[in-house]
C-alpha cells in the first residue's frame, strides 16, 4: 500500500516537473525581451524610450508626488507617460506592446489632439490603454473606426480619481459628446486607495480644481525622464548584483536549490492552473470598505457633473474580473452591487459587461493574464458601440 502510494506520488511529482521543464524550454524558445531589455535596446538604437509608468509607481516614488524641484516648485501628479516616446507598455503571455506616445503621453494618433470637438473620450486603466495587443487590435481600435474623433485617456494603473482628473485636464476643453468610463472590478477600488493618499488627486473633488497639465508638459517630460533614468539604473544594478553573487561556502545542492527555487516551486504550472481553474493569490488586499465605496460614489458623481456641464453624456462600463487580481473573488458580488448601484443612482447609462456577456467574457483573456485577446477586445468594443449614441 505505502509502496504504491509512494510510486503514485513520485510519478505525479515527475510529471509536474517534466511539464515545468518543458514550459521553461518553450519560454526560452519563444521568450520576448523584458520591458527593461526592450527599453535599453531602443535607447541604444537612438530612440527616446521609456517603460509605461503605472500610476501606483508614481504615487509612491519619493512620496506621494514627483519631487517639487523637478516641476518648477509645484507638486504635480502626472496622469500619463512621457510624451512622444517609444513606450514599452507590457510584456504578457509572449506579447510585447510598444508604441509612440502622443504629445501628452497617451496612446493616440497625434492628429486627434488637433480636433476642435471630440465625439468620444474614454477613461480607464490598462484595458483602455491597450494591454497587451497590437494597437490595431486594441479596445479603442473598433471604436475609433466608427467614431474617428475619439480620444483615449486610458492609462494602466489608473483608478477613479485619476480618471476624474483626466476628464478635467484633457477632455473638458474638447467637450466630447460621450465619455466612456471603464471600471475594472479587479483593482479599481484598490487603486482608489492609493490615489486617496495624494492630496493633489483628492482636490479634483473640488468643482474647478486643475493642475493645468497640458501647459506643464515640458516640465512633466523632464521629471518623468529623470524617473526613467533612475528606474533603469536601479534595475541594471540589481541584475548586476544577482549575477555577481557567489558564496563559495555553499555546497552544490544548496547552491542549486537557491539558484533554482523558482523551478522547485513550478511557477508556470501553478500559473496555468490558476488561470484555468482559479485559486488563491498571495497578493489579495483587504476587501473594499465603506470608505472606499463612499469615495468612489463621490468621484463618480463629480465626473458625471463635469461631463454634464458641457452637455456631454457619461456612459459607465463595468468590466468583470476574470483572474486573480487585487481583490479576492468572494468580494466581487458586493463590488458589483455597490458600483452598479452608484451608477444607477446617478441616472447614468450602464453597460454591464459582467451581466451581458457572462461566462463568454472569461474565454477572451490570455492565459496568465487578466487582459483580453484581440477577439475579446473586438467583442467588448462592439457591445459598447451597440449601446452608445451621440446626441442628435
Amino acid at each position: 500500500m505505502l509502496q504504491n502510494l509512494a510510486l503514485a506520488l513520485g510519478s505525479l511529482a515527475f510529471s509536474v516537473y517534466l511539464g515545468e521543464a518543458c514550459l521553461v524550454v518553450w519560454d526560452g524558445i519563444t521568450r520576448r525581451p523584458t520591458i527593461l531589455e526592450t527599453v535599453l535596446m531602443l535607447s541604444e538604437a537612438g530612440q527616446r524610450a521609456a517603460p509605461h509608468l503605472p500610476r501606483r509607481d508614481l504615487l509612491t516614488w519619493k512620496g506621494s508626488t514627483l519631487p517639487r524641484s523637478m516641476i518648477d516648485g509645484r507638486e504635480i501628479v502626472p496622469l500619463a507617460d512621457r510624451s512622444r516616446t517609444s513606450t514599452v507598455a507590457c510584456v504578457e503571455s509572449g506579447r510585447t506592446l510598444t508604441y509612440l506616445s502622443d504629445g501628452f503621453g497617451f496612446h493616440n494618433p497625434e492628429a486627434v489632439w488637433n480636433l476642435r470637438r471630440l465625439t468620444i473620450a474614454a477613461v480607464g486603466d490598462s484595458f483602455v490603454q491597450g494591454f497587451c495587443v497590437p494597437p490595431e487590435h486594441s479596445l479603442m481600435a473598433p471604436i475609433r473606426r466608427q467614431y474617428p474623433a475619439a480620444l483615449n485617456l486610458g492609462m494602466g494603473g489608473s483608478g477613479p480619481l485619476s480618471e476624474l482628473a483626466a476628464i478635467r485636464e484633457y477632455a473638458a476643453s474638447r467637450r466630447p459628446e460621450m465619455v466612456l468610463w471603464f471600471f475594472y472590478e479587479g483593482n479599481d477600488l484598490a487603486d482608489l486607495r492609493f490615489e486617496s493618499a495624494s492630496p493633489t488627486l483628492m482636490r479634483y473633488l473640488e468643482p474647478d480644481y486643475r493642475q493645468a497639465l497640458e501647459e506643464l508638459q515640458p516640465l512633466i517630460d523632464q521629471a518623468l525622464g529623470d524617473y526613467v533614468e533612475e528606474w533603469k539604473m536601479r534595475r541594471v544594478q540589481a541584475i548586476a548584483m544577482l549575477m555577481a553573487h557567489h558564496d563559495p561556502s555553499d555546497g552544490r545542492v544548496v547552491k542549486f536549490a537557491k539558484a533554482n527555487f523558482w523551478f522547485v516551486t513550478a511557477p508556470r504550472i501553478r500559473n496555468l492552473l490558476r488561470a484555468r481553474f482559479g485559486g488563491p493569490s498571495p497578493n489579495y488586499v483587504a476587501a473594499p470598505t465603506e470608505r472606499d465605496f463612499d469615495l468612489f460614489e463621490r468621484v463618480l458623481r463629480r465626473s458625471a457633473e463635469d461631463v454634464a456641464s458641457w452637455g456631454g453624456r457619461l456612459y459607465f462600463v463595468y468590466l468583470a474580473s476574470t483572474a486573480a487580481t487585487d481583490f479576492h473573488p468572494d468580494t466581487h458580488p458586493a463590488i458589483h452591487a455597490r458600483v452598479i448601484g452608484a451608477a444607477n443612482s446617478l441616472g447614468l447609462p450602464v453597460i454591464d459587461v459582467k451581466q451581458e456577456l457572462g461566462p463568454r467574457y472569461s474565454d477572451w483573456r490570455f492565459a496568465e493574464s487578466h487582459h483580453l485577446t484581440p477577439q475579446g477586445y473586438e467583442e467588448l468594443a462592439q457591445l459598447v458601440l451597440s449601446r452608445i449614441a451621440p446626441r442628435q
